[in-house]
């Protein structure tokens, strides 16, 4: 989508079996217009991982009221994977869609997928 940009970083870029730590999924969107943009941001993620220790938030939806032209926002998740899981390369989906006016109407949209690997 012209205009926006998005960028993400994982680390570590895999976890280990059983790991209890998490990863940590940095989002960067960037607007690289001379307006203002309203967007909305979803994280979806395979059945293997969660965005809480708990395992029950696999997805997760923002509605960002205002991104100023130039202006970078950063959201960070914490990615946890489930005890169930499997060795394996999984993945998830980021999408961003940029809205006009209000969030009922959609000027474009930017799907990213999201690798995520599991070793032993």
């Amino acid at each position: 989508m012209a205009g926006l940009n998005l960028n993400t970083t994982l680390f570590p870029y895999r976890t280990r079996l059983n790991e209890k730590n998490p990863m940590e999924l940095t989002i960067e969107l960037k607007n690289e217009t001379n307006k203002a943009k309203m967007v909305s941001l979803s994280v979806k993620l395979p059945s293997v991982f969660a965005l809480d220790k708990t395992g029950l938030n696999k997805t997760d939806e923002k509605k960002i009221k205002s991104i100023s032209p130039g202006e970078t926002k950063k959201i960070i998740y914490s990615i946890y994977s489930m005890n169930y899981a499997e060795a394996g390369v999984y993945s998830g989906k980021i999408t961003v869609h940029d809205h006009f006016n209000n969030y009922d109407y959609l000027l474009g949209t930017i799907s990213k997928e999201l690798v995520l690997k599991i070793i032993e």
